[in-house]
């Protein structure tokens, strides 16, 4: 509790508008549970289910979602209650990490070893610095549910007092809990039986038996996944962003040549390891090119590849003399097999909370070799001071790490400085630097602070030659600046990589109709302001702005059918407004036709009586 205690300040970050703070079945509480169980997890916030299916074969995770969905019914948008659950829940998995250790390794050490041992491991693996991004991000919850509730089974297999049936259907129950957190949890129906096998000796038989109430959970699960997700699980996207086997050939993406996509995951095992090891810096973004690794020229390639081959053989070396170190090792690549793109597609390369299970292993290797040190003559008496020296150096890197985490703000602008060449997140702080922009009252800051943000915006593209949702933001950094017409450029070229891309389409409509308005007002050419205004019409027909726009506009070009056509338009959009019908009648007036012209403005005094003042000034 103490490393993660200052969580309790932050606020929401990253992936928590995904499945909190913009997910509407989240956020109708109680009632949202039912849409939460029954469909794609990020359905709730793309609203589409041809957008909530981006990363290859879907996504299903409700448990978490229940809990925040419970937590938004007491507590509504208030992160406390989720930081502290988070905290609560780390908490009771170290009792479990620490009891399964016991378990686990009983035939392995002496009692007072046992004891020592667990408790090392277990201190490892709290206060680690790779766990931030689970434990401090709400949204990690699914990484340490999933591991708690694997563990819990296992336990209650183990140590429950009831009859050997009742036992196994309260560790499937509780197993399903664990898949239905998330999917990784599947590796456990490897790991329990090696547990068996290779830790306390059993036969093979008796260790794949004592697995049966696991498998049924997986069957039950995978059953209910694919009735509402389908079996898509290899497609592969073409969007960088979800797919970073990917390269750019200067006019598309294509993907990686077999021995570049080996080398990429080559050096990500390297990573893996390396910040298992020595846990800086540390960022929540590596997305394409943070890790750019493509050929076996890059060092953390070759030494991932090195890894990658001496990890199975002392395996294989060590099965029966070292059953601690074969062990630790298969948990660590079992689990991490599914988030290593080997077996399928994920939509990234790597990410710091795909950590969160592997490194349980990795903790049980670190503890054996301290225990072996404690043993030896040479070590006894520096080790204890060697270990409280780790912990203590994890623990300061872990708690100033969750600062990091107190907002998109304070996390996108740390972590850009690590990972500089990530498109999505030079993307990520041109967005923030400009909603924070926004906020600004001094017009001189304001705009300094978006053109910082266009830097980061431009470099995401010479990153990222085709992403659309840089191209919009740049067009909306353009527009805050005033450059419409550079702004348009931008929103049409979102719209090439996209015609379907509604955000841009939106965004478009209102540069163009303030493009009219500025060619009309500060040009003179009225000529321009209306082309501009009538593509804006073409793409909403519903602004108001825009059909009053165009009735000013033909007003002043004397086209009076025109503009009492607009005026018409904006009028039926807003029918109860002053103005729109003072407008109206004013061209009915310039028409020719006062009878009409003085029934609208009678109607629009009657709303106003000062309407026609205020249109005189």
């Amino acid at each position: 509790m103490l490393v993660y205690l200052n969580t309790l300040t932050l606020g929401y970050a990253v992936d928590d508008s995904i499945v909190i703070t913009e997910n509407e079945f989240t956020k109708q509480g109680i009632k949202g549970i039912g849409k939460i169980l029954c469909e794609d997890t990020f359905l709730g916030f793309f609203k589409d289910e041809n957008k909530s299916k981006i990363v290859s074969g879907g996504r299903y995770r409700p448990m978490s979602l229940v809990l925040f969905a419970i937590e938004y019914q007491i507590a509504g948008l208030s992160p406390l209650l989720g930081h502290l659950v988070n905290i609560l829940l780390y908490v009771v998995l170290g009792w479990l990490i620490y009891s399964s250790m016991q378990i686990w390794f009983s035939n392995q050490f002496t009692k007072k070893e046992l004891v020592v041992f667990s408790f090392v491991v277990t201190l490892i693996y709290l206060v680690h610095p790779l766990h931030t991004e689970a434990v401090a991000n709400i949204k990690g919850r699914d990484e340490i549910m999933a591991i708690l509730f694997s563990l819990f089974a296992f336990y209650l297999q183990q140590k429950g007092k009831q009859s050997p049936w009742l036992k196994s259907i309260h560790c499937s129950v509780v197993f399903f809990l664990a898949l239905m957190s998330k999917e990784n949890a599947i590796t456990f129906i490897v790991i329990i039986p090696l547990i068996y096998w290779i830790l306390q000796n059993k036969p093979i038989t008796q260790a794949l038996s004592l697995t049966i109430p696991y498998l049924i959970a997986t069957i039950g699960f995978l059953v209910i996944r694919t009735m509402i997700l389908g079996m898509d699980l290899s497609s592969v996207s073409s969007e960088l962003m979800n797919n970073p086997f990917l390269k750019w050939n200067g006019q598309q993406y294509i993907p990686f040549e077999p021995m570049e996509k080996l080398s990429l995951i080559a050096n990500t095992l390297f990573q893996y390891i390396k910040l298992f090891v020595f846990p800086h810096p540390l960022t929540h973004d590596y997305y394409p090119k943070h890790i750019d690794a493509t050929s076996f020229s890059n060092i953390g390639s070759i030494l991932g590849l090195v890894l990658a081959m001496l990890i199975p053989t002392g395996i294989i070396l060590w099965q029966k003399k070292k059953p601690i170190i074969t062990f630790s090792l298969l948990f660590f690549i079992i689990s991490l097999s599914l988030v290593i793109n080997i077996l399928f597609p994920i939509g990234t390369i790597m990410s710091e909370r795909f950590m969160f299970m592997p490194s349980l292993g990795l903790s049980i290797l670190a503890g054996h070799f301290i225990i072996k040190g404690i043993k030896n003559k040479t070590w006894s008496a520096s080790m204890p001071w060697i270990f409280g020296a780790l912990i203590l150096l994890f623990s300061i890197k872990t708690i100033w790490r969750n600062f990091d985490w107190k907002d998109n703000y304070t996390l996108f602008t740390h972590d850009i400085k690590i990972s500089k060449n990530s498109a999505k997140l030079n993307n990520a702080v041109g967005g923030e630097i400009i909603a924070q922009a926004l906020t600004e009252k001094d017009e001189n800051i304001r705009n300094n602070s978006i053109q910082e943000a266009i830097g980061y915006l431009e470099h995401a593209i010479k990153i990222h030659p085709t992403y659309k949702n840089a191209y919009l933001l740049l067009g909306n950094a353009r527009f805050h600046l005033g450059a419409y017409e550079a702004s348009i450029q931008h929103y049409r070229y979102a719209l090439i990589l996209d015609p379907g891309y509604q955000d841009a389409k939106n965004n478009l409509a209102v540069s163009l109709r303030e493009a009219g308005k500025e060619s009309g007002e500060k040009r003179g050419n009225i000529n321009q302001a209306i082309a501009y205004l009538l593509e804006s019409e073409r793409l909403n027909n519903k602004d108001y702005e825009t059909m009053r726009l165009l009735g000013v506009a033909y007003g002043v070009s004397q086209n009076h059918e025109n503009a009492i056509k607009y005026f018409t338009l904006a009028r039926n959009i807003r029918p109860d407004n002053a103005d729109a019908l003072y407008n109206l009648g004013s061209a009915y007036y310039n028409a020719g036709n006062t009878i009409e012209g003085e029934n609208y403005i009678n109607q629009a005094k009657a709303i106003d009586p000062n309407v026609g003042n205020r249109n005189a000034n």
